[in-house]
């Protein structure tokens, strides 16, 4: 994003996953998500193509139950 400013800091999966399981989570699923072929370029983003998300998801859903 032009003119931003500031840092964007995001645990690694690895980390996530020992993190849950610390804290007594049970990781059932990881889920990337992945636009279709005929996906357009996302509104909300201005850093993320549907063709980048493609190849590296910029979305997930993580599914964990408490033990």
């Amino acid at each position: 994003m032009a003119g931003a400013e500031g840092i964007e800091y995001h645990l690694a999966h690895g980390d996530w996953i020992k993190l849950l399981r610390e804290r007594g989570f049970e990781l059932e699923a990881l889920h990337e998500l992945r636009p279709g072929e005929d996906a357009l370029d996302p509104g909300y983003y201005d850093f993320v193509t549907a063709d980048w998300a493609r190849k590296w998801p910029a979305e997930e859903i993580w599914v964990a139950r408490k033990l």
